[in-house]
């Protein structure tokens, strides 16, 4: 049975929306839709996960993309779509149809799914559709993984999480699993904090995927025991500082570190030193730095820094800019910028652009400042997408 009409959009997506229903859990993409070339220009986006997106607190984590090559146009008449609309197999542990009047329907029970090792025993494949599929002769493909990260907690029972922000209040402490905690010190500041003793430590600790705020996706990652050529270690010390051990300052872990301040301190135990790693940042900082559906940066290391002899870490959290702007928003701009010619567009002003996004929208004054940081992302994108 389709959960369709009760579904609710899969937060940082693109054109997901997810429903469940006792173990099951349904992923719905409807097929009309167009998100521009994807990064290689040889296809046009349908829907996306946008990488990895957790499933709420369950542990597990979905990758998806539908997508049609760009030099063919989707095949979407009833006729065509009728063999689709049948319920069936896709792959393994997982099953396709088609519902409503476009809507792509994948579907999992997680009182049936697999337990396949992958990437060297660092995952678990819960359910896949086996590579890129074609959904009959739409012309239209999909590719589906759902997995489970090493050491993530089997809470494959809690799939109504899926639905709960991941706001916390100032002040609140996060346990994010695998020895991190994050810190909500303010609005405007984060802490991630790692901290353990050096014989506990495993070769490669990670950040279990986590999406704060419903935007920013967090990723951290400690690895011990690196052995690095000499070669490496010279390019690498172009770019980084040296991370000071037992400082007390908050420093610039490299010299293309974004909105990042890190501190490492070891400090002598009983039995065995213990190590504290603090990664520290604004989530309300935004760097566009790539094309209109590339992932837009809150903070990063500038890639991996050393912390001592062989022991190495990398940060990074990002944001969808399709998350930062609604369907409607994205529509007015179209609309106000599509009317303007280049030249004109060089001469027009932030603030009249708002105005006529706001007139379109039908926005009241109360939440016009709201809206500014998604109308300003949504312009962002219609520029790069018309190649200004």
């Amino acid at each position: 049975m389709s959960t369709l009409a009760s579904a609710l959009p899969l937060l940082a997506t693109k054109n997901v929306l997810c429903g469940v229903t006792g173990s099951t859990i349904q992923f719905f993409c409807d097929l009309t839709r167009d998100y521009g070339p994807t990064s290689t220009k040889k296809s046009v986006i349908i829907a996306s996960s946008c990488g990895n997106r957790p499933i709420g607190t369950t542990g597990a984590h979905i990758v998806l993309n539908v997508f049609f090559a760009k030099e063919t146009k989707p095949q979407l008449d009833e006729d065509t779509l009728a063999p689709l609309r049948t319920r069936e197999v896709f792959g393994l542990y997982c099953y396709r149809s088609v519902v409503g009047e476009k809507i792509l329907c994948i579907e999992v029970d997680f009182n049936d799914v697999g337990t396949k090792k992958v990437g060297k025993g660092r995952g678990t494949v819960l359910a896949t559709s086996r590579g890129c599929r074609p959904l009959g002769n739409t012309g239209i493909y999909c590719s589906f993984n759902c997995l489970r990260s090493l050491g993530a907690p089997s809470n494959l029972s809690e799939l109504s999480s899926v639905f709960q922000p991941s706001t916390h209040p100032v002040g609140e402490k996060v346990d994010l699993g695998n020895g991190f905690i994050m810190n909500v010190e303010s609005s405007t500041q984060i802490t991630i904090v790692y901290e353990c003793g050096r014989d506990e430590m495993c070769d490669t600790v990670r950040l279990r995927p986590y999406l704060l705020n419903g935007v920013i996706n967090l990723n951290m990652c400690i690895r011990c025991g690196v052995k690095r050529n000499a070669a490496c270690e010279n390019e690498s010390s172009k770019k980084r500082t040296l991370l000071l051990s037992n400082s007390s300052v908050f420093a610039k872990p490299s010299l293309t570190a974004r909105n990042a301040k890190a501190r490492y301190t070891v400090t002598p135990g009983v039995n065995t030193e213990r190590i504290r790693l603090e990664v520290r940042f604004d989530p309300t900082y935004i760097h566009y730095n790539g094309g209109w559906n590339e992932p837009i940066i809150v903070s990063n290391t500038g890639g991996w820094v050393t912390l001592e002899d062989g022991v190495m870490f990398t940060f990074c959290a990002h944001r969808s800019p399709v998350s930062l702007a609604s369907d409607t928003v994205v529509d007015a701009v179209r609309e106000v910028l599509g009317g303007f010619s280049p030249e004109e567009l060089a001469y027009l002003r932030f603030k009249e652009v708002y105005r006529k996004v706001f007139e379109k929208v039908g926005t009241a004054n109360a939440e016009e400042d709201d809206m500014k940081e998604e109308v300003r992302l949504a312009i962002i994108s219609h520029f790069h997408r018309r190649a200004f």
